[in-house]
């Protein structure tokens, strides 16, 4: 792989509308390499390759839908009510190809799913921004904003550190499904 000055990096970030947070972050880094091997926000992975991996719903998205569970599975046991566990289980069965399931069902599993989190109060408000990438995704981004990036509003404990602990585990997960760190190039 060629390294890419950062001004090209930054400028393909920007043209991809990536958030000025994570684009003042990654004017740390001296490239795209550096930046994806060093981040420690999942929810930021998470949507980079949700936004180059094609079209919603295409099978192009299973690894990312399947991510996004096994980030999703980190605070599941927050849930009392098993819809998370329900909604997790159907979105990676849809990310494996299980015949049968469709997208509609996972996008009613992950409304299930929200409405229990809404009822015990631990959803941010950032599970509504989510719940729009839901219907356009199998649910994915619902599944992971909803449980993993608000896993501290879910415990009680809402903290700064928890919430950072929780998204540097994501990232983590998101680099085992992507280990090299992806172009920058939208997929058709």
């Amino acid at each position: 792989m060629t390294t890419r000055e950062p001004s090209d990096f930054l400028s393909e970030l920007r043209a991809l509308d990536a958030c000025t947070e994570a684009v003042e972050w990654a004017k740390t880094k001296r490239d795209m390499r550096e930046a994806w091997q060093t981040c420690e926000r999942g929810d930021w992975m998470l949507w980079l390759v949700g936004t180059l991996s094609g079209k919603p719903g295409s099978a192009s998205r299973r690894r990312l839908v399947l991510a996004a569970v096994d980030c999703a599975r980190i605070v599941e046991h927050l849930d009392t009510t098993g819809a998370a566990v329900a909604c997790n289980d159907m979105t990676e069965g849809h990310g494996l190809a299980v015949r049968g399931i469709t997208v509609g069902m996972v996008r009613s599993a992950a409304d299930a799913a929200d409405a229990a989190a809404a009822d015990a109060a631990y959803v941010a408000d950032a599970a509504d921004a989510a719940a729009a990438d839901a219907a356009a995704d199998a649910a994915a981004f619902a599944a992971y904003v909803a449980y993993a990036d608000n896993a501290a509003v879910a415990s009680g404990a809402a903290s700064a550190s928890a919430r950072s602990h929780t998204l540097r585990e994501c990232a983590d997960i998101v680099r085992r499904h992507y280990p090299r760190t992806p172009s920058l190039r939208r997929k058709p």
